[in-house]
């Protein structure tokens, strides 16, 4: 386990290991990448040679990183010992530095490389070959293999010499699973000797490979980072990253430097490792690398947190401007099923970008513009100005349907905007709605009409789709004339009011509209709308009269200058199914302005906004108190809406307001607004503080119980960037990601492939996409709670969920389809239950695969047993610490799980869970001269004895092993033969163990350890040879029996 430790400034600090419980789980730990500086020259010793060579640098470029991730069970063999994990880039001399844009390639050995050799590594300079267990790669004196310094060549150069080191893995697999992941363009050709038999051409290349289980419980992934080599090693729960340890052979000395680097000394050359640097959720921890002999090294971590539960960090994944030479405000943005982002708002810009435009000219003053962004963000689709010929025109809000038509809203000034099939031809007077439907490829309108009456200001604010392409929209008007249709109320009450107007889908005329607010107020105005299944609307917005329409209210009171209000409408606009204020009491100069609603699939309506008062109402809160000069708030009602269920301030010190809501399926909130504080709350931010400029943006997302954040991050550069409203510059995206639209003046906002890379004008949009968690769900059910691990589909752990109080459990992870879903891992909080993975099986390699969004991934757990017992030495009794007792299923073999003898601290003895209904075998494998043991005392796992939990009384009486080692060799040649097995078995014929040679042994060599004194019989087989039976003969029954320790080499027929 990692345990905490205070690090010594001592170069090879003691490894204690405190006790812990088997099976222990832990959160993850990330520890990113040890650079390996590049190899230095050694002076050369020898006749003639008193002065040191010159010093040169390999380009070995292998950084790495350890993930201690917990991630998942092994799918492993018996014979599999575990161990634990580390890792290191070096850097290009200047000659090779001319291929510092290639990448890293990995290629497979098809007779380019040693048939010990799995793929071989080609990057900037630099060779090295990739065997199980095992990296190579060679320290040349002087200059780099394969370069010419012609301004100093002789005739007479004498050959460059180099070292070969190379860097074993202890303890580790000897046939892990090595597999190439990611291909790259292009193909090599090794075009070698004169047989063109042997060529081979087209050999693919890759950036990734997996060495899958290399330990128990550990993989390792070697892949390309911009030409650099990073190697990462991903943990399973209870995988012991101390037991990683890496030999480096061919190495004169390992030491660590004043600096904390560890030095491989070779005859010709010099390779250093820079200091480790680790992270848990994104903070570093202290580390430091440890040897642990003369050629051998691991690493200590420092104190980290053990307790923290695992969280989905925001990223961008990209991020771009948008606009011309001018002022260009963004006010809406829509996504639609295919990631595509829509874009509006207002331009004074002539050279506003645009691409398969209906309009392709700036008209008056300023044009409203619609944009479509490819998927990926660094394309437009269309982008094209919306206006007439003199005025103002603004977008307001944005809409995309099924069919990927696109709806706008907004004000116009212009009495020549653009109209085709309109319900209202000609503008009415000041300035006039606009609502237009743009055909999916941007390059037509199917339908412009402009609606107003006869006030100087009728605007739209909020726009919403239904399923069946009518169009809502609000806002606020002067108009007395307004046009209204089936209307719940057909008088304007006071300076301004509120509206709600339908349209039919072909635009051309009204299901019903109808004016909305009191009769004293001059400021009633809708911001924010939304639709349910049902076709009820919901409007919110802001409030001055004290006879604003109430029905079924949670507030029936106003406050005092403006209040929030929330107004849920019945299917046929004519009567209201609630309305209510919302907001706090007081003083005059009390202001609460709702800006945008949202509605679950309960018929929950979540409101959010701005406030200045310190009563607004609070329940079940986030933060119950103002901080500043105003807050933002986030409120969660009832579904009839006369209570709430949640209400929360959200902000700092400052002055701070929520714009934009969304809800997902479980419940999770998602805020976009805008804040000057600069200690806006901040939770796994990308973006910790404030830019600096006058106000940052910022995205927030909730829980769905409202009291506590699940991430939170400013998002704004140097001057003045928000989130504006009310026409929805924050949209969820159809894989769960967080899709933003920013108004900004800054220009230095972060960038991740953009299509625009640089602000253009005094204010440009900035479209930005934050990865984001869909949520998978389910019910472990058995009479107990506990916590819940998600894993990846390379092992990697994505989400924990700890300590649940309830049979339901939800997490958020990035969207993912199977096969390359996720696979779930319930852990019990005591010894009643085995942990199991979805569906009830034993393993993460046998676990069914789990899609997000997905639900009612439900599982029973089965009641458990514990399993102990204690491994001694036969000969001393005494106890075996650190020995791995590993449990299959006695009915198939399945590999159930490990424990650690001592782990718990009672020397000797281990323990695990597993279930009680199910017979198992177990095998114990200790360090040292042990021969591994089936229990009770078989030799292989067909005649091991099964047991049924629950037993204390799997003990195992390990014997000292001796070795039976030698060569394999072809018979005519005497060639070494790499990759041959030779396997053991009594002289009863009982199979006992094997090994393979080359795997850790030199060339054409094998060693098996086995016990002492006792008789066995060798065969080896494969290739083009027939079965060779130790010595000489051909069968089992010829062959002689010889007792370990023995050297037995075998001569191939």
């Amino acid at each position: 386990m990692l345990r905490p430790v205070e690090m010594s400034t001592q170069s090879n600090p003691a490894r204690t290991r405190p006790p812990r419980r088997a099976n222990q789980t832990r959160p993850a730990t990330r520890s990113t990448y040890r650079r390996l500086t590049r190899p230095r020259s050694q002076p050369a010793v020898g006749p003639g040679r008193s002065s040191p060579r010159r010093i040169w640098v390999v380009a070995l470029l292998v950084l790495a990183s350890v993930l201690i991730t917990d991630t998942r069970a092994p799918d492993a063999s018996p014979s599999r010992a575990p161990a634990g994990p580390n890792s290191v880039p070096l850097t290009a001399p200047k000659a090779i530095e001319l291929m510092g844009s290639l990448p890293a390639r990995f290629e497979p050995n098809v007779g380019q490389a040693g048939s010990d050799i799995a793929f071989t590594l080609k990057t900037k300079g630099y060779r090295a070959s990739l065997g199980p267990g095992v990296i190579h790669f060679s320290l040349p004196e002087g200059r780099a293999p394969g370069f010419q310094d012609h301004s100093t060549a002789q005739a007479d150069q004498e050959p460059v010499r180099s070292s070969v080191v190379s860097m074993r893995f202890l303890g580790a697999n000897p046939n892990p699973v090595v597999e190439a992941r990611d291909p790259q363009a292009g193909v090599s050709n090794y075009l070698i000797g004169n047989d063109p038999a042997k060529w081979q051409r087209d050999v693919p290349g890759y950036s990734k490979i997996y060495y899958r289980e290399l330990y128990l419980g550990i993989d390792m992934v070697i892949y390309d980072d911009a030409g650099d080599v990073r190697y990462d090693f991903e943990l399973s729960p209870g995988a012991d990253p101390d037991q990683i340890e890496i030999e480096f052979v061919g190495a004169e000395d390992v030491e660590i430097s004043d600096t904390g680097d560890l030095v491989i000394s070779a005859p010709y050359g010099e390779l250093t490792q820079e200091a480790p640097h680790s992270y848990q959720s994104g903070q570093e921890l202290r580390s430091a690398f440890v040897t642990t002999g003369e050629t051998t090294a691991g690493f200590v971590l420092g104190k980290y947190d053990h307790t923290r539960a695992l969280t989905i960090d925001p990223a961008i994944t990209y991020s771009s401007y948008l606009g011309g030479s001018g002022e260009d405000r963004s006010w809406g943005l829509a996504v639609d099923g295919a990631g595509s982002v829509y874009v509006t708002g207002q331009t004074e810009s002539a050279d506003f970008p645009t691409a398969s435009a209906y309009d392709t000219t700036l008209g008056g003053d300023s044009d409203a513009f619609v944009t479509k962004f490819a998927p990926d963000g660094q394309s437009l689709a269309y982008s094209t100005y919306l206006g007439g010929a003199i005025r103002y025109d603004s977008g307001g809000s944005i809409g995309v349907d099924i069919t990927g038509s696109v709806y706008v809203t907004g004000y116009t000034g212009s009495e020549d905007f653009p109209v085709v099939t309109p319900f209202q031809a000609a503008k009415a007077a000041g300035l006039d709605i606009f609502l237009t439907k743009l055909a999916p490829d941007g390059a037509s309108l199917t339908y412009s009409t402009y609606l107003g009456g006869d006030g100087y200001n009728d605007e739209a604010h909020g726009l919403a789709i239904d399923s069946a392409g009518s169009a809502y929209v609000t806002g606020n008007t002067s108009s007395t004339d307004l046009p209204l249709a089936s209307a719940y109320d057909t008088t304007l009450g006071g300076g301004w009011d509120a509206f709600l107007t339908k349209f039919a889908p072909d635009g051309q005329s009204l299901v019903f509209s109808t004016y909305l607010g009191g009769s004293g107020g001059i400021d009633d105005v809708g911001h924010g709308i939304t639709v349910d299944a049902s076709g009820s609307a919901y409007v919110t917005g802001k409030t001055n009269s004290p006879d604003f329409p109430v029905v079924n209210a949670y507030d029936s009171t106003y406050g005092a200058t403006s209040d929030g209000f929330l107004t849920k409408f019945a299917p046929d606009g004519q009567s209201l199914i609630y309305s209510t204020y919302l907001g706090g009491t007081g003083t005059p100069g009390n202001l609460e302005t709702a800006m945008d609603v949202a509605v679950d699939s309960l018929g929950s309506a979540y409101v959010v906004g701005g406030t200045n008062q310190s009563n607004f109402p609070v329940i079940n809160a986030y933060d119950a108190t103002l901080s500043g000069t105003e807050d933002g708030f986030l409120t969660k009602f009832a579904p009839d809406g006369q209570s709430l269920i949640y209400s929360t301030y959200l902000g700092g010190t400052g002055q701070d307001g929520i714009s934009n809501v969304a809800v997902d399926g479980m419940g999770n909130v998602y805020l976009s607004g805008g804040t000057f504080s600069s200690d806006f709350p901040t939770q796994n931010a990308f973006q910790t503080s404030h830019g600096g400029g006058i106000w940052d943006g910022f995205l927030t997302k909730f829980a769905p119980d409202g009291q506590s954040l699940i991430y939170s991050t400013y998002l704004g550069g140097s001057a003045a960037d928000g989130f504006a409203g009310p026409g929805g510059s924050m949209a969820m995206g159809p894989s769960g990601q967080v899709y933003g639209l920013l108004q900004t003046n800054s220009g230095d906002l972060p960038l991740v492939s953009p299509y625009q890379g640089a602000n253009s004008g005094s204010f440009d949009a900035y479209v930005v996409r934050i990865s984001a968690g869909e949520v998978i769900s389910g019910t472990f059910t058995g009479g107990i709670h506990g916590s819940i691990s998600v894993y990846g589909p390379t092992g990697n752990l994505v989400a924990y969920s700890c300590c649940m109080t309830s049979d339901f459990w939800y997490v958020d992870v990035p969207a993912a389809s199977c096969p390359a879903g996720y696979k779930i891992l319930w852990l019990p909080p005591d010894n009643s239950k085995q942990a199991k993975w979805f569906n009830a099986k034993d393993n993460y390699s046998s676990a069914e695969c789990v899609s997000a969004p997905s639900s009612g991934n439900d599982m029973t757990i089965p009641s458990a047993g514990v399993i102990s017992g204690y491994v001694k030495d036969k000969a001393t009794a005494a106890d075996i610490d650190g020995a791995y007792v590993y449990a299959f299923k006695a009915s198939d073999g399945t590999y159930a799980g490990y424990a650690r003898s001592g782990a718990g601290g009672v020397p000797g003895r281990f323990e695990f869970v597993l279930d009680s209904s199910t017979a198992y075998k177990f095998r114990a494998i200790a360090p040292g001269a042990y021969v591994p043991e089936w229990f009770s005392g078989a030799a292989n796992f067909s005649v091991a004895t099964p047991t049924t939990p629950p037993s204390s009384a799997i003990n195992f009486s390990l014997s000292s092993s001796a070795a039976i080692s030698g060569y394999v060799k072809d018979g005519p040649t005497a060639a070494d033969l790499n990759g041959y097995p030779v396997y053991v078995y009594s002289a009863s014929g009982t199979f006992v163990g094997y090994a393979v040679t080359d795997r850790g042994f030199g060339q054409g060599r094998y060693s098996v350890n086995v016990t002492g004194g006792v008789p066995y019989k060798l065969l080896s087989v494969g290739g083009p040879y027939g079965k060779n039976w130790f010595s000489g003969a051909t069968s089992f029954t010829e062959s002689t029996t010889n007792a370990a320790p023995l050297t037995a080499n075998f001569s191939m027929s």
